[in-house]
């Protein structure tokens, strides 16, 4: 599961708001909702009644989820009309700027669909296990702007408990109800509701409130989730400033999803138990509430926010884990990206959220790697004084690229237009390679002597060397400025081998040979062929929803050998039987001897002269649909061994020096 951010119509609408009003420096005015919502999450039965201040001076115009009607319409008091018209209901009539508006508004959440394929995140629910109300379907007036504030009163049954998105008032039991009131006195997008039989826990720390709602069987993993946000928070807190909430809530939620909003993330109760959730996700999600909520992204120019939390919550935990971690993550990034078929290439202007794979190669992995580049051309130091600077002069506005350039060039007192204007108006990398490789000497003096090509267009590149010499290690950095390149460095002793770029330090190009084979290199090519021999109608409909959960496209199926041209890439997926008598014919080979046990196995076997195969297979039917909802989340790694619904095995190829690797003769 990958977490996101951002509901649909909220993208939505600060997309038409700022192609209007133009990328803006600040939020305009935003307006106060005072709000009551009662709520029976069995039934689904809910009643609001809405009252805001209007600044137009013609009619009430906002949006409404279509389960919901207004049945009472009021301004200054006085009972009006109301009327729906293209989407959108009206409260007709003239007047000045400033009329309250008060909205009684009713009807019937729908019930809870946890079923594949239902619109997880961006669809309200009620039922026993949980109600979900976000404004991606709208339960107040959604007036077109983008952030407002209010104050929140919610009231359920006793058996439950309610949270909102907002700083907690009061809350309290009484005549069979439970009451909870929430404020946001501060810029932010519409309130979120939450509600389920939640067991609540809470910690109190540096003055913020950190609960979990879980379910009762849930309530032992509390403890862990309170300790390791209030950790993040603190550290995070550190090293860009305060915490912009008073609260942080995890709450489970009854579907498969993992959401972000300001102060509380929304995560499914069945993977509340994996490591990595108190880990990465949580890690990722707290770090959002400075990136992407306190702080605006200005999306027509591009969504920074993805990648700049990925870069500081989820790098900065690899590094915490040693420099081999964290250059398993940078190849990693740089792996997504070589996976994305050129011709869906796109510069990091025009991600705006993560749609597919494809988009969270570039919103995400690229863009943590050019603030990693940047870190590097800067300095640590600079780096963190410029985040600090763009927290302090973008808390609660919207902010975008130029603002972020604004702030590094501020703190590291130098000109970066070159740097931004070439990673982030540009797409594509450089495809370093290494051409020619000598050992020479000149006055005595041991030198090194290599040419570097980058291929295709030219980008500005600090490239990282390496070189081994009979008394010890070399490091340099080199600058290329043109396709190809001539460089000489000095040594103190004979070289033995010489390596570009080893621990992938720059955005790049990967070169056949450098990496491991490895899920995403099948399933984000274009050009992959998906074999489904099986004649079981039921391996066969679940091998069709792999390839599409895995491809997230329309697939070419074929189901015999031969049907397939040699130069497209082949994900394979049946029974262990139909692979045997697949091969046999096909001719990819045995399976690695480290597969041979298990109920299900993946693998991918490169072959020369061939773009690579993913192999999925399994004992049988029922085998083959308990690996389907795991798969997806295993895209980096090059096979896996599964025990039913259990993963017993996994890992990366090894890979030997690949060619940007010479190692001079003796």
């Amino acid at each position: 599961m990958v977490m996101s951010t951002r509901p649909v119509l909220l993208l939505a609408v600060l997309l038409a708001w700022i192609s209007s009003h133009g990328a803006l420096a600040a939020l305009p005015p935003e307006i106060h909702h005072g709000i009551d919502l009662s709520l029976d999450p069995a039934t689904g039965n809910m009643k609001v009644r809405d009252t805001f201040q209007w600044a137009g001076r013609g009619p009430i115009k906002f949006r409404l989820a279509g389960w919901l009607k207004v049945t009472r319409a009021s301004i200054d008091g006085q009972n009006r009309e109301i009327r729906q018209q293209d989407g959108y209901w009206y409260v007709p009539g003239n007047g000045p700027p400033g009329r309250e508006v008060t909205l009684t508004i009713s009807g019937g959440l729908p019930p809870l669909n946890d079923q594949p394929g239902a619109r997880a995140g961006n669809a309200g629910f009620s039922g026993r296990a949980g109600s979900y109300l976000p404004m991606a379907e709208p339960w107040i007036a959604y007036v077109d702007v983008p952030w407002i504030r209010f104050r929140l009163q919610v009231s359920v049954p006793a058996a439950y408990r309610a949270v909102a998105t907002g700083r907690l008032i009061s809350e309290e039991t009484r005549d069979g109800r439970y009451t909870a009131t929430f404020e946001a006195d501060y810029p932010t997008e519409y309130p979120t509701v939450f509600a389920g039989e939640y067991v609540v826990n809470e910690l109190m720390s540096d003055g913020v409130r950190l609960r979990t709602y879980f379910p009762e069987r849930s309530v032992s993993l509390a403890e862990e989730y309170l300790r390791q946000a209030a950790a993040y928070i603190a550290q995070y807190s550190r090293r860009i400033g305060a915490y912009p909430y008073t609260e942080f809530h995890v709450i489970a939620a009854p579907i498969p999803v993992g959401l972000g909003f300001p102060g509380a993330t929304y995560v499914s109760a069945r993977i509340l138990h994996l490591p990595f959730m108190r880990g990465r996700s949580l890690a990722h999600e707290i770090m959002h509430n400075w990136w992407g909520n306190a702080v605006g992204i200005d999306f027509m120019n591009g969504n920074w926010a993805e990648g700049l939390t990925t870069y500081l919550a989820d790098y900065a935990l690899a590094e915490t884990q040693g420099p081999d971690a964290a250059r398993e993550m940078r190849l990693r990034w740089l792996q997504s990206f070589a996976a994305v078929p050129p011709e869906l290439d796109v510069p990091v202007l025009r991600f705006v959220s993560k749609t597919h794979d494809r988009a969270q190669a570039i919103g995400y992995s690229k863009v943590a790697f050019i603030f990693h580049m940047l870190r590097r051309e800067i300095g640590d130091a600079a780096f963190d004084s410029g985040l600090r600077e763009f927290w302090r002069a973008n808390k609660f506005r919207i902010a975008g690229w130029r603002d972020l350039r604004a702030a590094f060039e501020k703190s590291a007192g130098s000109d970066l237009r070159w740097f931004f204007e070439q990673w982030i108006n540009e797409r594509g990398a450089p495809k370093v390679s290494l051409e020619s490789a000598a050992r020479t000497t000149e006055n005595g003096q041991h030198l090194i002597a290599f040419e570097l090509d980058q291929g295709g267009r030219v980008f500005r590149a600090h490239v990282p060397i390496v070189i081994e010499t009979a008394s010890g290690e070399v490091r340099k950095s080199v600058t290329m400025t043109a396709r190809r390149q001539a460089f000489r460095i000095p040594v103190p002793s004979g070289a033995v081998s010489l390596r570009v770029d080893p621990d992938f330090n720059i955005f790049r190009l990967l070169l056949s040979g450098e990496a491991p084979t490895v899920f995403r290199d099948i399933t984000l090519s274009s050009a992959t062929v998906v074999a489904v021999p099986s004649k079981d109608k039921r391996v066969a409909t679940t091998a069709a929803a792999i390839g599409h959960a895995l491809l997230e496209r329309d697939m070419t199926v074929i189901s015999e050998p031969g049907q397939r041209a040699k130069d497209r890439p082949l994900l394979f997926i049946g029974t262990t039987s139909e692979y045997d008598a697949w091969r046999k014919l096909e001719g990819p080979g045995d399976a690695p001897d480290i597969l041979a046990r298990g109920t299900g196995r993946a693998w991918t076997q490169p072959a020369p002269n061939h773009p690579g195969m993913l192999i999925i297979t399994a004992n049988s039917a029922a085998d083959l649909a308990s690996l389907a909802r795991l798969l997806p989340h295993y895209r980096h790694q090059s096979f896996l061994v599964f025990e039913g619904h259990k993963v017993i095995e996994k890992g990366v190829w090894q890979v030997t020096e690949g060619p940007l690797a010479y190692r001079f003769q003796e």
